[in-house]
This record gives C-alpha cells, sequence and structure tokens, in this order.
C-alpha cells in the first residue's frame, strides 16, 4: 500500500541508509521527513546561508540545491553544501556542525570521490579521514585538503594547493597510494601519484608530448565590472606567439560563466568550431568573459557584461582595437 507523504516537492535529497529519512527543500530550505511517524522538521532555518544556488539566473521558483546530500553510514548525520562550505547536520535537527570556513576567503569545499570505496554505497565512514576537493572562486587555484570527522570534526588541513586545475584525487584499494591530475593552459592534463599526504606529486604520464616541439600561450585572469557594477572575471589566453609591445587581433566567446576555464588544457583540434587552442596559435588572443544574466534579458544582460569586460582588456595595450571579434 502506498501512501503519499510530500506534495509539491520538486527537490528531494537522498535518502538516509537505514531508511528512516527522508531530506528535501521547500523554499530554499533543507527538511527531514521521518518515515516511522511523519514528523518533519526544518533542518537548516536557523543557519544564516544558503543550501540552494541564489545566483541561479533561471526564472525557476525553487532554486536548485548545491548538493543531494551525502550520509554518514551510520545514519546520524548527512553532510550538505551551501555556496563554499560543508556542514554535517543530525537528521533529527539535534546536531549542527560548520565543518569549514571557506566563505570569508571564497574557497569552495567539496566532498572528493576519492572517500568513496566499491561496498559503500555512497556513503561516508566517519572513521576515516574526509577528504575534500578546493577550489579558488576568485583565484582560480585548486587542490586538496583533509580532516577528521571522529571521534569529533577536527580542522582542515589542506595538503595541496596550486595555480593549476587539479582534479580526479582518488585511491588504492589496498595500498596508501592517491593519484590525481594537474594541468593549466600551457601544461598538458597528466597524472600523478603520491601518499596519502598528497605531498610532492609525482608525474607518472607525458600527454601530448608533441607540444614541446610548438609554442603555446598561456592564460591570465581579467576582473571587472559590468554596468551594474557586479563583479566578474574572464580568462584571457595570449598568442602562442605573444612578443612584448606588438598588439594582437582577439577574439571574444560569449556563453554564460566561462572565468573557470583559465587553467583548462585544450587540445588543438579541427572537430571542433571554438578551439582557444588554435585561436593562439594562430595569433590570437581569446577572451572568455562572464556574463551575469537578469531574468528575461539575455542579449541586454551580455552586453552589459561582454563591453566593459573588453574595455577592460584594451586597457592592457596589448589588443588591436580595431581587430576584434565574437
Amino acid at each position: 500500500k502506498r501512501k503519499r507523504i510530500l506534495k509539491g516537492v520538486k527537490f528531494t535529497l537522498s535518502p538516509s541508509p537505514d531508511g528512516r529519512f527522508i531530506l528535501y527543500v521547500r523554499d530554499g530550505q533543507v527538511w527531514s521527513h521521518q518515515v516511522k511517524n511523519g514528523r518533519q522538521r526544518n533542518l537548516t532555518g536557523r543557519l544564516e546561508t544558503h543550501f540552494t544556488d541564489q545566483e541561479d539566473d533561471t526564472l525557476a521558483v525553487e532554486k536548485r540545491p548545491f548538493s543531494s546530500g551525502t550520509w554518514l553510514k551510520d545514519s546520524s548525520a548527512v553532510l550538505l553544501y551551501d555556496r563554499f562550505d560543508i556542514w554535517l547536520i543530525a537528521p533529527d535537527g539535534s546536531r549542527t556542525v560548520k565543518l569549514t570556513d571557506g566563505g570569508k576567503s571564497r574557497i569552495r569545499h567539496r566532498i572528493s570521490q576519492a572517500n568513496f570505496r566499491e561496498d559503500d554505497e555512497g556513503a561516508l565512514d566517519p572513521a576515516r579521514p574526509l577528504y575534500l576537493a578546493l577550489y579558488g572562486d576568485r583565484t582560480k587555484k585548486s587542490g586538496y585538503g583533509r580532516l577528521d570527522l571522529s571521534p569529533e570534526p577536527g580542522p582542515l588541513q589542506t595538503l595541496l594547493w596550486d595555480d593549476k586545475m587539479v582534479l580526479h584525487l582518488d585511491r588504492a584499494e589496498d595500498a596508501p597510494v592517491f593519484s590525481l591530475t594537474m594541468e593549466r593552459t600551457e601544461l598538458p592534463r597528466d597524472l600523478y601519484v603520491a601518499g596519502p599526504e598528497l605531498s610532492n606529486p609525482r608525474q607518472v604520464t607525458k600527454t601530448n608530448a608533441f607540444q614541446e616541439d610548438f609554442l603555446w600561450g598561456r592564460s591570465e585572469l581579467i576582473d571587472y565590472e559590468n554596468k551594474n557594477g557586479v563583479k566578474l572575471q574572464g580568462a584571457l589566453t595570449y598568442p602562442a606567439d605573444y612578443q612584448e609591445g606588438r598588439t594582437y587581433p582577439m577574439v571574444v566567446y560569449i556563453y554564460e560563466k566561462r572565468s573557470q576555464e583559465l587553467h583548462r588544457y585544450v587540445t588543438p583540434s579541427e572537430k571542433h568550431p571554438y578551439n582557444p587552442a588554435v585561436f593562439s596559435a594562430e595569433g590570437y588572443f581569446v577572451f572568455q568573459p562572464d556574463i551575469a544574466y537578469r531574468p528575461q534579458e539575455p542579449g541586454l544582460s551580455a552586453v552589459e557584461c561582454v563591453v566593459p569586460a573588453v574595455e577592460k582588456v584594451l586597457q592592457t595595450g596589448m589588443i588591436d582595437p580595431k581587430r576584434v571579434g565574437l
């Protein structure tokens, strides 16, 4: 026999491993529903933060949550994300702990897949160290950190933090060995291995060895404000043959948020109509500015962001203002 327990709910989160609690989002808050007695609790209403993406520029009434929730395997608590931090919250509302402190420095903390093994079924063992992926919202740096959950949550220890795109942390099943990838605009994505402290990662692959025979462009972060005073950023890739004192043409890419692509390595290809590495090799600057959209005004929003972004780059004197294209 089926029984309806919730109505008008757009987002449900992960149920507890023991099946006693269901989590869902209502009016921007995370609630728990206790299956046995039907009791519902607002778990986040007293917290001065948002667990749904308030910067989502769609017209959705209910904003999308930052995560579906990651449970401890004993179902005693669930880990939830706000924009930058991770919170440990008991489903009965008896306990709330902020595990990280990334809001002030705008460093995003997220649970790494390296914490999970095949038999974990998506739940965390609190007896094991918790590895977190770190990302600087304004600096675009990235890396990994670690903290303990048991017996009580401890402070975050930053293990690796670099001005690169650091991704894909994983661990060996039966050995204290970790792997990860690192890349930058001018450095191909390669695989590295390290111990549990992630210190001095050792490179074990050399992808795109052909690159040593060619010039390659680097990237730079550009800060600017749109017409409404919103602080934005853009990724500027230099021509591969850049020489100080010369001016170059520039291609501007217009599409949503792009500054997070600052360190992404792009392999030259004729299959992709927009390939920054190809434009760079042919002597162009490539600029990927962020666009903050206002509801129902995508065109005006793009103009309000792209025009001041391009004006800011032109101030460097490196770009020929008569040779700027979209």
